[in-house]
């Protein structure tokens, strides 16, 4: 009796955990009219290659696991929205995701881990290709694998924004050059980057567009050059906190601007060409061991200017008491008294504060406006 028991128990045991855990989704093949993968059937898995040719909608707190390639056509795309509390999960096992469509894949509140890479190419034609969609990724984490790229832009006017990338072996982004047009070039913008940071490829023409701007860079380097010419490069208010922020692997030519960079770890000289340096911080104001890493152009004279005074950067004048626009102490104590209902700041004064730009003033933005002024926190970013 008791061991009727005892399988009876068993088998209700199966029967609960068989309802507790829905079974997964698989695709394959080609997708050619609009589909959502949705939550209830999580995880979604990928055994055989896709090719996505309409639209295919993915819900928040879905997975997705990658055992081959995908690749998205025109008119195909991929809109994956996640949020802060359920983001959606690719695991790649070192396979890749190729867009080649002129129709926008959006992905927010994604995780990426251990991608081969994605890669956003431009439509293949004959004489010459097209570019791409303006795709979007914001919000994302990718992490990287063995071989691994982040994301991979080439003749795309795509979108990579407020995102992390660790240990991405092969780069977190590498822009190809050699198709860039004026019209197709991407932002990189508002990124943390934990290991091999952005690599320029290929000879090319940037058009002096500031499509590097607002990155943090931790790891073996910032930026990588990799191209025999390299024309109209705009690098602007990125830190780069590297073994050498940037790298020249094979560029004979580089026409160069940084502007309102932290160039603490720059060293060593790079090739022939045109370099702009403009307010800028060297990590230190001897002209002489500034002069020595320099690598050519006019000496940088606001790398001597405390940035907290240097109206050049973004500021955070709460009070208003600076004709100047500098930041103190004072405007950081106007903040927390705000925060703790000491005090009651004007909206105008409530948008300056607001130095994270979250549409918030917390006790982040008191604190960073505090290490700006006393050189902690070398700037504030910009809006």
């Amino acid at each position: 009796m008791k061991k009727r028991n005892r399988i009876a128990l068993s088998l209700l045991s199966l029967c609960l955990l068989s309802a507790a855990s829905p079974a997964a989704t698989y695709h394959g093949g080609t997708i050619s009219a609009d589909e959502t993968w949705t939550l209830a059937g999580s995880p979604h898995i990928i055994n055989s290659s896709l090719r996505v040719e309409a639209k295919v909608t993915v819900e928040a707190g879905v997975t997705v696991e990658m055992h081959t390639y995908v690749l998205v056509l025109p008119p195909g795309s991929i809109v994956a929205v996640g949020s802060p509390y359920k983001p959606i999960e690719f695991k790649g096992n070192q396979y890749d995701v190729s867009i080649e469509s002129d129709v926008v894949s959006e992905f927010r509140y994604c995780h990426f881990q251990n991608l081969l890479e994605i890669a956003l190419w431009p439509i293949w034609a004959d004489p010459d290709p097209i570019p791409s969609a303006s795709h979007l990724f914001q919000h994302c984490l990718f992490l990287g694998g063995i071989n691994s790229a982040g994301v991979i832009i080439s003749l795309s006017p795509s979108r990579i924004l407020n995102c992390t990338f660790l240990n991405n072996r092969r780069g977190a982004i590498c822009v190809y050059m050699s198709f860039m047009t004026a019209n197709a070039i991407p932002t990189i913008r508002n990124n943390t980057i934990i290991g091999p940071g952005i690599a320029i490829l290929e000879d090319g023409n940037c058009w002096n567009e500031p499509f590097i701007q607002d990155n943090h860079v931790t790891g073996p380097y910032g930026i990588r050059l990799d191209g025999p010419a390299i024309e109209g490069l705009l690098v602007k208010n990125c830190s780069f906190n590297c073994v050498t922020g940037i790298v020249n692997e094979s560029a004979s030519h580089i026409d160069l601007t940084l502007e309102g960079c932290d160039l603490t770890s720059v060293a060593g000289v790079l090739p022939s060409g045109t370099f702009v340096l403009i307010n800028n911080w060297w990590g230190t104001t001897n002209s002489t061991e500034i002069d020595t890493r320099i690598f050519g152009g006019a000496l940088d004279e606001s790398a001597f200017m405390p940035c907290a005074t240097n109206s050049c950067f973004q500021q955070a004048d709460v009070d208003g008491s600076a004709a100047g626009n500098a930041t103190g102490q004072e405007d950081a104590t106007m903040v927390k008294e705000h925060i703790v209902g000491l005090r009651q700041l004007t909206p105008e004064q409530q948008a300056i504060a607001d130095v994270d730009h979250d549409n918030d003033v917390d006790l982040r933005d008191a604190l960073m406006i505090e290490s700006f002024v006393k050189g902690t926190l070398w700037r504030l970013p910009s809006p």
